[in-house]
């Protein structure tokens, strides 16, 4: 987010965008969590609870997952 309004305000970023995707392919999904919930909730990880599912999920199914 800082980036993307350094990009925008014209700070030492340029804001690139893209048209469209290769192939015409739709976006991925995404979820917005909110850390300060999962906090309270009783999680101190770094990580979601919806993320280590999903993650968790992938790996049973035999998938990889890529952390760079």
């Amino acid at each position: 987010m800082e980036s993307y309004c350094r990009a925008r305000e014209g700070g030492p970023y340029q804001l690139v965008t893209l048209a469209h995707r290769v192939d015409n392919r739709r976006l991925p999904r995404v979820q917005i969590v909110d850390l300060r919930e999962e906090l309270a909730k009783g999680n101190l990880n770094i990580f979601s609870s919806p993320l280590i599912s999903a993650l968790s999920k992938r790996i049973e199914q035999g998938e990889k997952v890529y952390f760079p």
